[in-house]
């Protein structure tokens, strides 16, 4: 009898020594997937990081490109301003011109006159 007990005993220290092995390996299989886990938010955490470094640089580059449009139309607004001046300074050379040609034709005029008396 005390044998059947002895086997009863060392067959359940078997079967809890089994258990204790499975829950090791549950434990470290879980240990795994926490480590998985952890290494996943890693690489999302590395990737946000990226794509907010892309959106800064992304608005840096809107940000430049509204500033060379801006530039390109005070530049315009400039061309402009000179294509006006250019266009009344021809203006004031024409006028100058014609009022110069009144006289010179006053002065023909004159001339005719003076050669027409002394003739």
């Amino acid at each position: 009898m005390l044998h059947h007990h002895i086997t009863l005993l060392h067959n359940y220290i078997t079967v809890l020594h089994h258990h204790i092995a499975l829950l090791h390996n549950y434990i470290t299989v879980l240990h795994h997937h926490i480590t998985l886990l952890h290494n996943y938010i890693t690489v999302l955490h590395h990737h946000i990081a990226l794509l907010h470094n892309y959106i800064t640089v992304l608005h840096h580059h809107i940000t430049l490109l509204h500033n060379y449009i801006t530039l390109l139309q005070h530049h315009i607004t400039l061309l402009h301003n000179y294509i006006t001046v250019l266009h009344h300074h021809i203006t004031l050379l024409h006028n100058y011109i014609t009022v110069l040609h009144h006289h010179i034709t006053l002065l023909h005029n004159y001339s005719n006159c003076i050669t027409m008396i002394h003739c």
